[in-house]
């Protein structure tokens, strides 16, 4: 994989047909989370051009999206910085990583507070087959 991109590669749990699905590069194109099969979702990685990729594995439920913005005559919208949410089995808590600006945040919070202190649309359905993973991992 190229240190380059920044794509999100989501494995499906024990689904025999359709077992994963990439994005293209979510710094130019819509990352099309709404767009992800409704399959249980065993894990999703976010590979970032450090050389590292971020995963979330036997999650509840996940989530993604990006921050955005567009200056004044500009053609198209820049990322400011991407989310990956999980929440974790059994709990009310979901982990939530940003990564923006050169700097990789995470912190947990309640369900429904997740962002700036309100709630999330788009979350998929997780199948914990295993234990719960949050982290960084070199490529």
């Amino acid at each position: 994989m190229s240190k380059c991109t920044w794509k999100l590669h989501i494995v499906f749990a024990g689904n025999p047909v359709v077992r994963d699905h990439w994005t293209r590069d979510i710094r130019v194109h819509a990352p099309d989370w709404a767009d992800t099969p409704l399959l249980p979702i065993e894990r999703v990685e976010l590979s970032l051009p450090i050389g590292h990729k971020l995963v979330l594995a036997n999650m509840q439920s996940f989530n993604f999206f990006i921050e955005a913005i567009q200056g004044f005559g500009a053609r198209a919208p820049k990322m400011q910085a991407a989310y990956l949410l999980g929440q974790l089995p059994k709990s009310e808590h979901v982990e939530v990583w940003r990564i923006g600006h050169g700097i990789i945040h995470r912190k947990r919070y309640l369900k429904g507070n997740e962002w700036c202190g309100t709630s999330t649309r788009g979350w998929k359905v997780g199948q914990p087959a295993g234990n719960m993973f949050a982290g960084l991992i070199k490529e």
